[in-house]
């Protein structure tokens, strides 16, 4: 966790959002499945091992998210395109974030932003979200590597079960 004091959690608190909805998914995981699990994803696509290193570094404070469940409103995140959304592969993206040339197979991390809405439609689950800057884009999930920052409730959660887990 970065330089936050515990003397601002309230453990009756964290002791009722662990049984919520809400951090069940995250109570099943630890530090180690959670760093693996990027592993494994960044991996799949083909990155070389100084790409791959990079991007950890960047997801540090990151989960790997793909369940519906697991997505929450009002969570930052980040994400790195499936399809190339671009007619021609030497434009600029279009992203916020991106003032370079994308290059063929090129893995880029985009800067991602808040999360508004979350629609069910019959194309697929769709993301609506809200960048730092308020512009407000929309992914589709199946188009998309999904990582999700970490809260501080859960980043407790995740330090107490690993500290019971070494004991």
């Amino acid at each position: 966790m970065s330089g936050d004091s515990f003397d601002d959690i309230n453990v009756d608190e964290l002791l009722k959002s662990i049984e919520s909805d809400k951090l069940l998914s995250i109570s099943k995981l630890s530090y180690d499945k959670i760093n693996t699990i990027k592993y494994n994803v960044l991996m799949r696509i083909g990155l070389e091992d100084d790409e791959l290193e990079s991007m950890l570094l960047k997801l540090s404070d990151y989960r790997y998210v793909e369940e519906l469940q697991d997505i929450h409103h009002g969570a930052f995140i980040r994400y790195i395109p499936l399809v190339d959304t671009s007619k021609n592969k030497s434009k600029k993206c279009n992203s916020d974030d991106d003032n370079h040339e994308k290059k063929d197979n090129e893995v880029i991390l985009k800067q991602g932003g808040f999360i508004c809405d979350v629609k069910i439609l019959s194309s697929g689950v769709q993301l609506l979200c809200r960048s730092h800057f308020r512009k407000m884009f929309q992914l589709r999930l199946d188009e998309v590597l999904l990582f999700q920052k970490l809260t501080k409730q859960e980043e407790v959660i995740l330090s107490v079960f690993d500290y019971l887990h070494k004991k």
